[in-house]
């Protein structure tokens, strides 16, 4: 087992100077054309700081853990978003030299704020459009308050996909199921998941909500809590790798017979759980905010319920 960890850590370093030349062989057609505005363009400014955010986390981790050659690594990857950074603002076009940086980046997102819409017009008719729908509204309804720009964005979905939609039956049937809502939202998009939808759809989908999430200028924290669920849901899906970290349940003990009957007949998202003989269990859920939330519906039922913390690593199908 010792010469197999030291063998893993030698392919770990040599990895770490591949990077080199991972990181050169994507910059170097990005920097030949960095003299072009519409190579400008197209690079999300938003994306690549998320992304160079996140990697200096890692870089700062695998530091402080005296991890070298992953740390090498990811400082190599913050050198290229950076460069993509300064690539995207535009600093080399030729019409842009007299503009400081501030400025740049001030337009830039200025440019991706009105282009953020053009998702909706250009996602072509999927082959689960009608569930797709189902989960943008339902995002739409979420708080309980349909705005102009949210249902601008369903509306014109609707009408592309050529799908027969009326906002007064949909918000009906989400008020019909105002105490579960969130957990049916949720199995909505694990039913879209279970499809095995093409990666660059999900990835569509995923900035679709953000836009919507995003388009009347305020986030709900039933908004927050959703997104951040479903977005565990997403990234599971398009990592196509088993996730690391905590994960949550909520745990249900009936106190009698009555409330056991209820779980089967009225309570959904609920199994027997194998800690208990009269205890139920969700699915494992990604965000705690919204294992807490759903805590709370169930005991809003009078029935005993409780978040639990699971350290899991479990394959995508195990996480829906």
């Amino acid at each position: 087992m010792e010469t197999f960890k030291r063998i893993i850590e030698a392919l770990i370093t040599i990895n770490a100077f591949l990077a080199l030349f991972k990181v050169y062989f994507y910059l170097n057609p990005l920097w030949k054309r960095k003299h072009n505005i519409e190579v400008a363009r197209s690079q999300s400014i938003v994306a690549l700081l998320l992304n160079l955010y996140g990697t200096t986390l890692y870089f700062l981790l695998f530091l402080i853990d005296g991890n070298i050659a992953p740390a090498i690594n990811q400082a190599l990857f913050m050198f290229q978003f950076f460069i993509i950074i300064l690539i995207g603002l535009g600093v080399w076009v030729r019409d842009n030299r007299q503009e400081s940086l501030i400025s740049l980046f001030l337009q830039k997102l200025n440019l991706e704020a009105k282009e953020s819409g053009d998702l909706a017009k250009s996602l072509i008719k999927p082959h689960q459009a009608g569930l797709l729908l189902r989960i943008l509204t339902g995002f739409a309804l979420i708080d309980d308050d349909l705005s102009p720009q949210e249902q601008e964005i369903i509306d014109a979905l609707a009408a592309r996909w050529h799908i027969s939609f009326h906002w007064n039956e949909e918000i009906r049937k989400t008020s019909s199921v105002s105490s579960n809502r969130f957990l049916k939202l949720r199995q909505d998009v694990s039913d879209y998941l279970d499809s095995s939808p093409p990666s660059a759809e999900v990835a569509e989908l995923l900035d679709l909500i953000d836009t919507l999430i995003k388009s009347d200028d305020r986030i709900e924290e039933s908004e927050k809590l959703m997104h951040a669920e479903v977005g565990g849901l997403f990234r599971g899906y398009l990592a196509q790798d088993p996730i690391e970290g905590d994960h949550y349940r909520v745990i249900v003990l009936p106190a009698n017979q009555e409330q056991k009957n209820a779980i089967g007949s009225v309570m959904s998202g609920l199994t027997p759980s194998a800690i208990h003989e009269f205890a139920y269990q969700t699915c494992i859920f990604y965000s705690q905010g919204f294992a807490e939330c759903i805590c709370e519906q169930y005991q809003r039922f009078n029935l005993q319920s409780y978040v639990v913390i699971e350290q899991t690593k479990t394959s995508t199908a195990g996480q829906r």
